[in-house]
């Protein structure tokens, strides 16, 4: 009766580690996906600004 309790309880743990570890790969993965995210924005704002200015410069002349 001692082992089956003992094994349950290592299950239970067990399962709550596994259940805390998926909870913070999911939070790690949103975490990495938003920062790429923001960085690809940055990069397109960057291109757009870019273009804007080289708009002007051929404007002028």
């Amino acid at each position: 009766m001692m082992v089956l309790a003992g094994t349950l309880f290592v299950l239970v743990v067990f399962i709550r580690w596994m259940v805390k570890a998926v909870k913070t790969m999911t939070d790690l993965v949103n975490a990495i996906s938003g920062f790429i995210n923001s960085l690809t924005t940055l990069l397109e704002a960057i291109e757009r600004f870019k273009a804007v200015r080289k708009r002007h410069k051929k404007n002028r002349h």
